[in-house]
C-alpha cells in the first residue's frame, strides 16, 4: 500500500502524462482568455493600469515564494488526508496503490478547477462552469475508460475495473475525496487575506 523508497510514482503513468494536457490545461486556458479585470474602455482611458506589468510590479520573488510554500502546504494536505482517511482504514475494498492515487489526483483535478474558475476568476460566466466540467467530467470519464479498458495484468497498480467495481463503490473513498477537496478550498479561503500583496 506504500511506495516507501523504491521509486514507484503514486500516480498511475497514463493519468500522470495526461494530467496537464487533459485535466488541468483547459481551466488555466479559459481563465486567460475570458478572465478581464476591467473593460476594454477603462483601460484605453486610463493607460496608467498598464504600469504594473511594465514595470514589472505584478509579480515578485515574495509572490513567488508564496505560492510555492501554498502548494507544498496543499500537497501535504492532499497526501495525509488521502493516507490517513483511506489508506490506513482497515475496512476498505481496495486500498492499494491505484486506488490511493486515483484519490490524491481526483482531489487535485476538482481543487484545480474550482480554484481557477471560482475563486480566482473575477468575472464568473458560462466558460467558467463548461471548463470546470470539462476538465473534471473528462477526468471520470477518463477513470472509466481506464477501468475498463487497461491490462489485466499490470502488478503494480490494478487498474483494470479498480474503479467501477472496487474503490468507486467504496463510500470512505468518495467521502475522503470531499473532504480533501473542502480542505483545500477552505485552506485557499482562508489565506487569501494573508496572500502579499500583488
Amino acid at each position: 500500500r506504500s511506495v516507501g523508497y523504491t521509486g514507484t510514482s503514486l500516480y498511475e503513468s497514463w493519468s500522470l502524462s495526461m494530467f496537464n494536457t487533459l485535466f488541468t490545461s483547459l481551466p488555466v486556458i479559459f481563465l486567460g482568455v475570458f478572465d478581464k479585470d476591467l473593460a476594454a474602455s477603462t483601460l484605453l482611458a486610463v493607460p496608467e493600469l498598464y504600469s504594473i506589468g511594465r514595470e514589472h510590479k505584478g509579480f515578485s520573488f515574495k509572490l513567488y515564494a508564496w505560492w510555492a510554500a501554498m502548494g507544498a502546504a496543499e500537497a501535504m494536505m492532499v497526501f495525509f488526508i488521502m493516507f490517513g482517511i483511506y489508506g490506513e482504514a482497515l475496512f476498505t475494498r481496495d486500498n492499494r496503490l491505484y486506488a490511493m492515487g486515483s484519490l490524491a489526483f481526483s482531489t487535485c483535478v476538482i481543487a484545480i478547477s474550482i480554484k481557477l474558475q471560482i475563486i480566482e476568476l473575477h468575472n464568473k460566466s458560462g466558460p467558467a462552469a463548461t471548463a470546470i466540467l470539462l476538465s473534471v467530467g473528462g477526468w471520470w470519464m477518463w477513470n472509466l475508460a481506464l477501468s475498463a479498458l487497461y491490462n489485466k495484468y499490470n502488478p503494480i497498480y490494478h487498474v483494470n475495473h479498480g474503479f467501477i467495481e472496487r474503490f468507486g463503490r467504496n463510500p470512505l473513498w468518495w467521502l475522503t475525496l470531499l473532504l480533501g477537496v473542502l480542505t483545500e478550498l477552505g485552506f485557499d479561503f482562508a489565506s487569501i487575506s494573508s496572500a502579499p500583496a500583488r
